[in-house]
């Protein structure tokens, strides 16, 4: 069943944030924890993976801190990935590499995650994507051309709940494999040795 939603593009729905590129890292400067790419995973920020580095102390440093809530996109690297500030990443400083997107009233973070996430999005960020080779490059104009379809609140209500359950669910697969790999391992070292 098709039907037709609102679309607005991604820069009428969300104000963005860039990140601290390169020049700004210095020796004694401020330390902060600085999400890049490899930290943005399964649709999350993994705050456990983030490295502290010491930067100077500028505007733009303040301009660089995500919020809870804000939608984080990888807009360098072999594929994008979109994940959503939760409270053990809100404040942290992201990288020149990723953008940061606080979302007006109109839509949830959860929504444009997940459709940034989804086939569609990813071909829609591909599309407007630049770069040689394997390594592709989305600048924050183009990212903000993404048309985004906005369904109504209450759709958005149960889809954001849904979503909440989903990633819940793939945290406990995840800490499940995790925990039974690591009886495997001990199990192993114990007949083995």
């Amino acid at each position: 069943m098709s039907k037709d939603l609102p679309i607005k593009r991604l820069g009428e729905l969300a104000v963005v944030k860039k990140g601290l590129s390169s020049y700004y890292l210095r020796k004694g400067g401020v330390n902060v924890p600085v999400i890049n790419v490899k930290d943005v995973q399964s649709g999350k920020v993994n705050a456990k993976t983030v490295d502290r580095v010491f930067v100077r102390k500028t505007d733009h440093l303040k301009e660089s801190q995500i919020s809870l809530g804000d939608v984080i996109v990888t807009i360098k690297g072999h594929s994008f990935r979109v994940a959503v500030a939760d409270e053990s990443v809100a404040d942290f400083v992201i990288s020149a590499n990723l953008a940061a997107l606080t979302p007006s009233s109109e839509i949830k973070p959860e929504i444009i995650a997940a459709y940034l996430n989804s086939s569609k999005g990813q071909r829609e960020l591909l599309a407007r994507a630049g770069g040689s080779g394997m390594i592709k490059g989305l600048n924050i104009k183009s990212l903000l051309e993404v048309p985004i379809p906005i369904p109504s609140q209450e759709e958005q209500e149960t889809l954001s709940r849904f979503l909440t359950l989903a990633q819940e669910h793939e945290d406990l697969l995840r800490r499940e494999l995790d925990l039974r790999n690591k009886i495997k391992e001990t199990i192993i070292a114990q007949v083995m040795e």
